[in-house]
């Protein structure tokens, strides 16, 4: 580590170094073997974001030791990305291949634009290809919000103040998500058992239909 050290201390100023060892005794501390890793660049974020972002995917119980990629611990909506995944139905794909975090955001709106054209979304080998990777996928990346406007709830103002999922919290099974009236909502946006119906439909993909039937489960309050 200190010839290595030695070595960037030619590219890198003295803080960038400091946050670069602070990083080296992070993962260490996580039981990550660096050796094995494909892909070290995500060791010169900010040690905070390393930090937190490492605490969230042992929080999933994912099994970090196994892992060759952590390009997604870069991410800085870590947390909101696997929300979302979640909400798509990845919650399996997710704890079998936590890799899958690496891919771009944009994923769990490819997934819904495939359901809504009625495309299956896995095949034999998992997520199918032109799903997974976006440069195959029919709508540009670029276009992809516009394509999903209609589905856009983030203009939602609900009167109602939260939602109250109490007996469907009591009845789930699931660690990571809750069956609310057929939607899938992460456990990740829900805390105290309660959250505003706005504050839930903001960051997600849920349509118009899912809005409504989330409503059914609203407690006036």
């Amino acid at each position: 580590n200190k010839l290595l050290t030695n070595h960037l201390s030619l590219f890198y100023n003295e803080i960038e170094l400091k946050n670069f060892r602070e990083n080296i005794d992070t993962v260490l501390e996580a039981n990550i073997n660096l050796a094995y890793l494909e892909d070290k660049s995500f060791m010169f974020i900010d040690n905070k974001l390393l930090t937190e972002n490492l605490k969230f995917l042992a929080s999933l119980s994912l099994p970090l030791t196994q892992i060759r990629n952590f390009s997604m611990l870069s991410e800085s909506n870590l947390i909101e990305k696997v929300a979302s995944f979640v909400e798509v139905g990845l919650e399996n794909e997710i704890k079998q291949n936590p890799e899958i975090l690496n891919t771009d955001a944009n994923l769990a709106k490819r997934i819904v634009i495939a359901k809504m054209i009625g495309e299956t979304v896995f095949d034999e080998n998992g997520i199918k290809s032109s799903i997974l990777e976006k440069e195959e996928f029919f709508v540009p990346d670029n276009k992809i919000d516009q394509y999903l406007l209609d589905r856009d709830n983030s203009n939602y103002h609900c009167s109602s103040k939260v939602v109250f999922a109490e007996d469907v919290i009591k009845n789930s099974q699931n660690t990571w998500s809750y069956n609310i009236e057929g939607v899938i909502v992460p456990k990740l946006r829900v805390t105290n058992l309660s959250i505003s119906l706005e504050q839930l439909v903001k960051p997600s993909l849920y349509n118009k239909e899912e809005v409504k039937n989330l409503e059914k489960v609203i407690k006036v309050g």
